[in-house]
């Protein structure tokens, strides 16, 4: 600020005064680099208690500068004068400028002092923890001359003893107090066991705790009336655990810093180390802040929260030739897991940051100049043995840190990298015990890679081309369960993506499905007891009531005994998962549907998230494929709202943004926008349009006394199809002001323009619905439901406009509460509905309709006939003429899909056929999701599958039980199973037929001949049995013999 005031100010052509903006640059660009430098270095650091983070003081610093500066710099101008002012700011600033080269000379001992003024300020009184504290801490008050006894041989030197006192922090498993120690053989950090007896004071302990496993206790510890015990260990500084050695180029830096115990304003106690304990040389040289050892504490801690065992890579520290590269990367990846903790103040937690992304720092840049060097053995020039696999450790390490900050495209940089590298050092690697950790580290890496995005697997770019295979290889025959179960994962996303787009192939993709169901059964036989949970566990009732008795909720399901409960029920949910995936049928135009056990499996699924803690989910999976994917395709597979509600519930309250390679932020809004309707979505971002509603229905009635009579139910005017009731329902849209009130109306022509879009372009939508007079002489309608978000989906596929569903049931309910009370009045009688949409506008060209037209009316068809059908003849379609195309619009009730087929059912009547029965492809397939998903054929489907399952059958009928399969056919196969005597019946269903038997399908020059029967009246019709029986379980229900959720009432 003072330099450019300084420019601004001496910038008269006049002027000699030419030096002072010189040096104002000069001070500009040397003193604020070296006062930034010195901010960060020391006064972070040094004063933690002060400012926690570099932002904080660079803010600072910079409104200091900018408060001070503009209000003195003018007047000082104004009073002095150009000429002296300038000399007098030049003089400033020349004082000013050796002000930052101090620090770095003199910032040693300037911090040194600093350190011990900043201790004497501490208060170390004790401080009661407030409830909803950031972090949970228990002071407990010691006399300063008692101290804690260790085993005969360790003595305890503290530093300071009347201001400092020990930091204690929580570990992760060990039940025993523990001192820190090395170990002599790769310089581990060893716990020895400190008893204690119950008269020995205790010492003042300030207890931070930190994510720990397993959160799931053990029946042991669930036992009533025990208590947790409160685990410790102690933390000292690096200094004093890790003796200097003499002869380091870098004992006389560190010297300085050996009294420093202090941990983000905490004080540590300091023991004098086993003379034999020395510590990693490339850990005493990565080694910069005092947490550093905290830090590596937790990178090596043996329980399941230490991340060497996260990642699977515990043995790497035996590798000897460890540098510092690979200790700055460490305990980069550590503090970053510490800063993100939810179990730790912000302080400690901006400070840990702090720290992760300088040692970040410095690990790139040795990773960068080694390569560079050739100090490492890089791609080029490959190394042996320890040094490649120090190599592969960092570049995992780096990898993984990216991964924790969510940055996965630097993540696959570096997988990739380390990939590349490995395709050159196989050899090497495969040389040490520890080279199978890092590949299979790799492999799960590539397997992540894949579930993620296939266009980032970096098998697709390796230089040799057996390494894929390693790295299969690799997961394959691991003995870890969820490296074997990671093997398959990928194929069932692959295979699940290919099936969906090419529906026509669905017998190829049958079997690749079968093949991956037996591998994930072997891999479920192949688990311990304690990893599965019980048959008793599963088939209990997955809902239970809340302790208020007002909801209900998911019932927990736990896998207490294994030995991770967290990763094992993480392994099992995408196991079920998978099954559900790889049995789901998916066919355009048909919904996507549940195998019969599907529902349930997707609850057990819920039931195991239940049963893990989110934070230790979180954390377990903080590298790695967790439970928010299992959940996800749980969600967009299942079809009970209660359990899809649960599920956005857990991934809402996940505690952090990320688990693993999974944005949980980013899940919850795409389960968001997969619940809205994308026409309710649409709507919100629009103006408010008139809806499509029955309310303020205008009716403009013929009176009674000049309507038509009802026909009889045999007049021959009904087989005409061409008699209708008395009235219509009208409803205009325009896109200006949306649906206008509807109109019932005489029944009468539509005037159109000739350039209306439905005449050109078949922009027209309809429906067949049935209303039905009740023997309980009620209205109903069947499952109307369905066919009015039918009909939404249809227009959205010719671009007409959008409406409530809701509300076009309420405008049919209106219509036909009005109009059958007249026209439907005998019991057991029906009416065919026919609700329908036209784009009306007047416009020529390719363009969405701006005006539309909705109509409904009711026409008098012909009444069931109670005799024998003598069933109805098919005629199958050749193979050169296809009605409908996968991805196009055979599954959408418009008018386009049925005038060229009109030619078609012309010749199917002159060879003396009812109706032309559509196959698709070469193989003839009757089933490929190219046709209308029909409600009354879903109807028999699912009473089918209620009534005639083994389990049900018989309280239902007599009849044989059967399974219902949906899966393709041939006509190669009917006719096979037609000579082979295998055909027991078949039928047809719909709106207009119903349910009516088949006698016979014409292919080609072969008729398939259905068994018939003779009744006693001596007609001969086709065998019906079970076609009868569910036709008379469905008329129950249309009828109001029984009551039942199907059929919807109307009130007249």
């Amino acid at each position: 600020m003072a330099g450019l005031f300084m420019i601004g100010n001496t910038a008269d052509p006049n002027s000699y005064h030419w030096i002072v903006p010189m040096i104002a640059a000069t001070m500009m660009g040397l003193g604020f680099f070296t006062i930034f430098q010195s901010v960060i270095s020391y006064q972070i650091d040094t004063f933690p208690q002060y400012a926690a983070s570099a932002v904080a003081a660079n803010t600072f610093m910079r409104s200091m500068l900018a408060s001070i500066f503009p209000p003195i710099v003018p007047k000082m101008y104004s009073a002095l004068g150009i000429k002296n002012a300038s000399h007098l700011t030049g003089y400033v600033a020349l004082a000013l400028l050796p002000i930052p080269w101090i620090f770095f000379y003199f910032g040693a001992r300037i911090r040194a002092k600093g350190r011990w003024t900043a201790r004497s300020e501490i208060d170390v009184s004790p401080q009661p923890t407030a409830p909803g504290d950031d972090v949970p801490v228990i002071v407990q008050d010691i006399d300063p001359d008692q101290s804690h006894q260790t085993d005969s041989g360790a003595q305890q030197r503290i530093v300071d003893n009347s201001v400092a006192s020990p930091l204690v922090v929580e570990p992760f498993l060990n039940p025993q107090l523990a001192s820190i120690r090395v170990s002599q053989d790769h310089g581990l950090i060893d716990t020895t066991p400190s008893p204690r007896s119950s008269h020995e004071a205790v010492p003042t302990v300030v207890e931070t705790r930190l994510e720990r496993f397993p959160l799931v206790e053990s029946p042991e510890q669930q036992q009533a009336g025990s208590t947790p015990q409160i685990t410790r260990f102690e933390i000292t500084g690096i200094e004093a655990i890790f003796p200097v050695i003499q002869d380091s180029p870098a004992s006389s830096e560190w010297t300085d810093q050996q009294t420093d115990t202090s941990w983000c304003g905490f004080l540590a106690v300091a023991q004098e180390p086993e003379p034999s304990s020395v510590a990693p040389p490339g850990l005493f040289e990565a080694a910069k802040f005092p947490q550093d050892m905290i830090y590596y504490h937790h990178l090596c801690d043996p329980s399941l929260s230490g991340l060497l065992s996260v990642l699977g890579v515990r043995d790497v520290l035996g590798v000897g030739g460890l540098d510092k590269g690979f200790f700055h990367a460490a305990l980069a990846l550590s503090a970053l897991h510490m800063s993100q903790s939810s179990s730790v103040s912000k302080a400690v937690a901006d400070c840990s940051a702090l720290h992760a992304l300088d040692h970040f720092v410095e690990a790139l840049g040795y990773m960068r100049s080694a390569h560079l060097n050739n100090d490492i053995a890089t791609i080029d020039a490959p190394g042996r043995g320890q040094n490649t696999i120090a190599w592969l450790a960092t570049l995992l390490l780096l990898a993984n840190f990216e991964l924790n900050r969510g940055q996965i495209k630097l993540w696959y940089v570096h997988s990739h990298a380390a990939v590349t590298y490995l395709s050159h050092n196989v050899a090497q690697v495969g040389e040490l015990p520890v080279g199978k950790s890092i590949i299979r580290s790799f492999s799960r890496i590539e397997a992540y890679l894949e579930i993620f995005d296939r266009s980032y697997t970096a098998c697709h770019s390796l230089a040799t081309s057996n390494v894929s295979a390693m790295l299969g290889t690799s997961l394959r025959t691991s003995t870890d369960p969820f490296d074997r179960l990671l093997y398959i994962l990928p194929r069932v996303g692959e295979f699940e993506e290919e099936c969906r787009t090419s529906p026509q192939l669905d017998s190829h993709w049958r079997i690749q499905a079968r093949n991956l169901i037996d591998e994930l059964k072997a891999w479920r036989r192949s688990l311990p007891d304690r990893d599965v949970p019980s048959a008793d566990e599963v088939d209990a009732d997955p809902w239970k009531l809340s302790d208020d008795s007002s909801t209900l909720i998911i019932r927990p399901l736990t896998l207490s005994r294994a030995a991770n409960p967290a990763k094992a029920a993480t392994s099992f949910m995408h196991y079920l998962v998978s099954l559900v995936r790889l049995e789901m049928k998916y066919s355009p135009g048909i919904r996507r549907k549940l195998p019969e056990n599907g529902r349930k499996l997707i609850l057990v699924v819920c039931r195991l998230a239940a049963g893990v803690s989110s934070s230790v989910c979180a954390a377990s999976n903080a590298y790695g494929h967790g439970m928010v994917p299992a959940l996800m395709n749980a969600y967009y597979s299942s079809d009970d709202q209660a359990a899809k509600a649960w599920i956005k519930d857990w991934i809402s309250g996940f505690p952090r943004d990320r688990e693993g390679i999974w944005n949980v932020r980013h899940a919850h809004r795409l389960l968001h926008a997969i619940a809205t309707p994308p026409e309710a979505s649409a709507q919100a971002s629009q103006p408010k349009l008139g809806e499509l509603r029955s309310k303020g229905m205008h009716r403009d009635l013929v009176p009674e006394s000049e309507q038509g009579p009802v026909p009889a139910s045999d007049d021959p005017v009904r087989f005409t199809q061409k008699a209708t009731t008395a009235h219509m329902v009208k409803v205009r849209w325009t896109a200006e002001n949306g649906w206008e009130n509807a109109e019932m109306v005489p029944y009468g022509k539509i005037s159109l323009e000739p350039t209306a879009s439905v005449l050109h372009y078949a922009t027209e939508t309809f429906e067949g619905m049935k209303v039905y007079r009740g023997y309980d002489n009620k209205l109903r309608l069947f499952r109307p439901q369905l066919n009015c978000a039918r009909m939404l989906r249809s227009n959205a596929r010719v671009a007409l406009p959008s409406f409530s569903p809701q509300g076009l049931l309420d405008v049919i309910a209106s219509y036909v509460a009005t109009e059958c009370p007249r026209w439907l009045p005998e019991p057991g009688t029906n009416l065919y509905l026919r609700p329908a949409m036209i784009g009306s506008g007047e416009a020529l060209g390719i363009s969405v309709p701006a005006e539309a037209l909705f109509f409904l009316f009711a026409a008098l068809f012909p009444q069931a006939s109670k005799a024998p059908h003598p069933g109805v003849k098919l005629l199958a379609s050749s193979s050169d003429i296809i009605r409908a195309w996968p991805g196009g619009f055979g599954d959408a009730k418009v008018g386009a899909s049925y005038g060229p087929a009109m030619a078609a059912h012309g010749r199917a009547r002159e060879k003396g056929c009812g109706q032309t029965l559509w196959l698709f492809g070469p193989e003839n397939s009757l089933d490929t999701g190219v046709i209308l998903p029909g409600v009354t054929r879903q109807s028999v489907l699912e009473i089918a599958r209620e009534r005639l399952a083994k389990d049900t059958a018989p309280q239902w009928s007599e009849l044989e039980p059967l399974e219902v399969v949906e899966r393709p056919l041939t006509m190669d196969e009917i006719a096979e199973a037609d000579s082979d005597g295998r055909l027991v019946e078949c039928f047809v269903s719909g709106t207009a037929m119903f349910i009516t038997p088949v006698s016979c399908i014409r292919y080609d020059d072969t008729d398939v001949s259905f068994p018939m029967t003779v009744t006693s009246t001596g007609t001969k019709t086709p065998l019906c049995q079970y076609s009868t029986k569910i036709k008379s379980w469905l008329e129950d229900i249309i009828y109001g013999r029984v009551k039942h959720k199907w059929g919807h009432i109307i009130e007249e």
